[in-house]
């Protein structure tokens, strides 16, 4: 049986246009997903986002609407200066933006950096600060939500 996944890897493949068509459409639409979810998630009206952001309620009304699609790079940097979040916009091969599209569903909407430094300072202030060191490998690791991160390596 075939996937969703080779299905589409094989639409891919057959057409240059639909390939362009496809990843149109994906930014069209993620950027509104995403919106809508941080603005449920920071429990902020698109107003407020808009006051925080430096630009007008309407712009973040139209970066709310999958229906819109023409946000500029300043409007998009601005709407996420609103949230206090930072903007990855990322040039990818087809590979990557298939697994991104199978994360999707699974993606958290981001904190904002207030929220994420205090959890950071919380962690910091744990009786180990927060780092761990692997036996005899000389590498020490921070745990962060559960993530385990690489902070240094001694040589």
């Amino acid at each position: 049986m075939i996937s969703d996944s080779d299905r589409l890897w094989d639409r891919w493949a057959q057409s240059k246009e639909f390939r362009d068509q496809y990843v149109e459409s994906q930014l069209r639409q993620s950027i509104p997903f995403q919106v809508q979810a941080l603005l449920k998630a920071h429990q902020m009206t698109q107003a407020e986002v808009a006051k925080a952001g430096g630009i007008d309620q309407a712009s973040v009304s139209r970066a709310a609407d999958p229906d819109y699609g023409k946000l500029s790079l300043t409007s998009i940097a601005r709407i996420a200066n609103g949230f206090d979040v930072a903007f990855l916009g990322v040039f990818v091969p087809f590979s990557q933006l298939e697994v991104w599209i199978n994360g999707l569903s699974s993606l958290v909407p981001a904190e904002s950096f207030t929220k994420e430094n205090s959890r950071r300072r919380r962690l910091a202030g744990d009786a180990n600060g927060g780092l761990v060191s692997m036996e005899g490998s000389g590498t020490v690791f921070a745990a962060l939500d559960g993530i385990l991160l690489r902070v240094s390596q001694k040589a």
